[in-house]
């Protein structure tokens, strides 16, 4: 069975694992990660100020 801290900790592993490769890509003058990042992490922002309106 996953728990909670289980599964809080395998979304910071990929976050962090993402953010690498953002640093990475960067170095290369390549920001297209960068774009997906943004769109993902505003998605996620509207959907939780939805949660607690």
């Amino acid at each position: 069975m996953l728990t909670r801290g289980h599964l809080i900790g395998q979304i910071v592993d990929d976050l962090v694992r993402i953010a690498a490769q953002a640093q990475q890509r960067a170095q290369l003058h390549l920001f297209d990660l960068h774009v997906h990042v943004e769109d993902f992490a505003k998605e996620v922002l509207n959907r939780v100020a939805l949660h607690f309106k």
